[in-house]
């Protein structure tokens, strides 16, 4: 049976801010991106690095959160890919993303 092609990526997952209300233009990416970098980088000790699997598939992103010894945890987000919008952050004022 023909199975569609998927791609798995190791990622580190900064997190979600909420974008409600913005508009998808220029720049419209470095509030979130510096707000999630703060977060990754001000993390508590007791939390290990959100390491994770992106899974690509055809209609759908998955994201596999990994434990601290890299191994898929139970939790895994779902998104729909016609409910992403796409922006890329300014790598001037990120460099690390």
């Amino acid at each position: 049976m023909w199975q569609p092609a998927t791609e798995r990526l190791q990622v580190t997952y900064l997190g979600k801010v909420s974008t409600t209300g913005m508009q998808f233009l220029s720049g419209c990416t470095e509030k979130p991106v510096i707000e999630l970098w703060k977060k990754h980088t001000l993390a508590r000790e007791d939390v290990f690095p959100a390491n994770a699997l992106l899974e690509i598939r055809p209609f759908q992103v998955w994201l596999h959160h990994l434990d601290h010894k890299g191994e898929a945890t139970v939790h895994m987000d779902t998104f729909q890919v016609a409910r992403i919008a796409y922006c890329t952050a300014d790598h001037n004022e990120s460099p690390n993303i």
